[in-house]
C-alpha cells in the first residue's frame, strides 16, 4: 500500500479532505489549523497535519507512513499520543492545546528536534524549566527517569501545635536526643515563632532507606496565631499537644485550624498531664 493509498484511507476515516501542499508550506502555515500533508518526489508522505481532529481511533493508518517528519495534531480530542512512539524519523511535532498527561513517549523519538506541547492542562511532566529548554531536553529528561528510575521521596514535614507549656519543645528535643531529660532540670522558655530541626533515622520499604521527618515547633502564644495560616499546610504530620490540667480551652481551636488548613492530615493528641484525665471531645465534628 503506497502513502497516497494510506492518505485516501485517513481521509474516509477522518471524512475530510487532506489539501496537499509542500513541506514549506505547511511550516510557514504551523500556526493556523489544517488538514493537509505534504509528500517527497516518490509520493512519500513527509508532513501531516490534521489539527482540530475530534477522532482517530484508527491510529494504525498513521504508523504506516515510515517517511514522515513533521506531524501536527493540536486542538484535538485525543488524550493519548503514546502510539507515536513508532514515528521514529519525526523531526517535528505540534500537539498544542490537547488533554495530554503523559508525554514520555518522546524518549523514543531520537530524531525529534522540536515539539510544543503548551495548553495541555493535565501534563505535569517534564517541569516547566525543562519544557522551556526544547525537545532535546525534553527527551533526554524521560531518557533520565528511564535510566535511574522512580523512588519515593522518604521525608516528613512533622508539625507540633498547642497551648503555651503544653511541652511541645520537649517532646521534640527528647525525639531528637532519647537521653534528654523529661521534666527537664533547666526551665524552658517559651518558643518564639517557629523552630525547625530535622530528624534523621533509618526506616525499611523493602530496602533499608534514611527517612528525614522536618520537625516545626510552633510557638503557641495567642499574638502568634495570625502565622498559622502560612505555615499549617496540608499532607503534614500534626502532633496536638494538649495539658488537661488547663482543661485544653483551645482544644477545639487547634482541631478546626487544623481540619481547615491540613486537609485531611494526620493529627495525633497526646496528653503531656503528668497526672491521667481525661477530656471527652466529639472528633466527628473536626473530620
Amino acid at each position: 500500500m503506497s502513502d497516497l493509498d494510506i492518505i485516501r484511507q485517513i481521509e474516509a476515516q477522518i471524512k475530510a479532505p487532506l489539501k496537499k501542499m509542500t513541506q514549506e508550506e505547511l511550516t510557514k502555515n504551523s500556526w493556523n489549523f489544517l488538514y493537509a500533508y505534504s509528500s517527497d518526489e516518490n509520493d512519500n508522505v513527509t508532513g501531516l497535519f490534521m489539527d482540530g481532529l475530534s477522532d482517530f481511533s484508527k491510529h494504525e493508518y498513521l504508523l504506516k507512513l515510515k517517511h514522515i517528519e513533521m506531524l501536527s495534531l493540536k486542538s484535538t480530542k485525543i488524550s493519548d499520543y503514546s502510539f507515536l512512539s513508532e514515528l521514529k524519523g519525526l523531526t517535528s511535532l505540534d500537539l498544542r492545546s490537547n488533554q495530554i498527561s503523559d508525554v514520555s513517549f518522546v524518549a523514543d523519538l531520537p530524531n525529534l528536534s522540536n515539539l510544543d506541547i503548551d495548553g495541555n492542562p493535565n501534563l505535569t511532566e517534564p517541569p516547566e524549566d525543562i519544557r522551556q529548554k526544547g525537545a532535546e531536553a525534553i527527551r533526554n529528561y524521560f531518557l533520565q527517569l528511564r535510566k535511574q528510575g522512580e523512588d519515593f521521596l522518604y521525608e516528613a514535614k512533622v508539625l507540633f501545635v498547642g497551648e503555651p507549656g503544653a511541652g511541645k519543645t520537649l517532646l521534640m528535643k527528647k525525639i531528637l536526643n532519647p537521653n534528654y531529660e523529661v521534666p527537664s532540670k533547666i526551665k524552658e522558655k517559651s518558643t518564639l515563632g517557629i523552630k525547625i530541626k530535622t530528624w534523621n533515622f533509618d526506616y525499611f520499604d523493602q530496602k533499608p532507606v534514611k527517612f528525614s521527618a522536618h520537625l516545626w515547633d510552633f510557638g503557641g502564644q495567642n499574638i502568634q496565631y495570625y502565622l498559622h495560616q502560612f505555615f499549617l499546610t496540608e499532607d503534614s504530620v500534626y502532633v496536638l499537644l494538649v495539658e488537661d490540667r488547663k482543661d485544653c480551652p483551645k482544644l477545639a481551636y487547634w482541631l478546626n485550624i487544623i481540619r481547615i488548613l491540613g486537609k485531611g492530615s494526620p493529627v495525633i493528641i497526646i496528653n503531656s498531664s503528668f497526672a491521667v484525665k481525661y477530656t471527652l471531645i466529639s472528633v466527628n465534628t473536626f473530620r
